[in-house]
């Protein structure tokens, strides 16, 4: 299993201190590491949901989510809605699928 991406992966890889990979990455990107790659897996799990008919348990845990739940309240975060009905909606009561 592939070692999950974190600010302290990138920092031993970079051979720098978390806490100064932390500063640097928020004063040069604008936001934190945490939010930036929450952003990308967003941007990502969008286009699978929009293109795909996977699942979105199966497009949360591709985009590096740990489960459906974080990723569907990183979606509510950044798109400020709700992932369900937003890419799959639902049919109203009584109405075919």
């Amino acid at each position: 299993m592939q070692e999950p991406l974190t600010l302290d992966r990138i920092a031993r890889i970079a051979h720098l201190e978390p806490t100064h990979l932390s500063h640097f990455f928020r004063e040069k990107v604008g936001m934190t590491f945490t939010d930036w790659l929450a952003a990308q897996r967003i941007e990502r799990a969008v286009t699978l949901l929009s293109e795909h008919d996977y699942s979105i348990e199966q497009v949360a845990i591709a985009v590096g989510f740990r489960n459906r739940r974080t990723c569907e309240r990183w979606f509510r975060r950044f798109i400020g809605v709700g992932i369900i009905g937003v890419w799959r909606p639902v049919p109203a009561f009584g109405q075919p699928d």
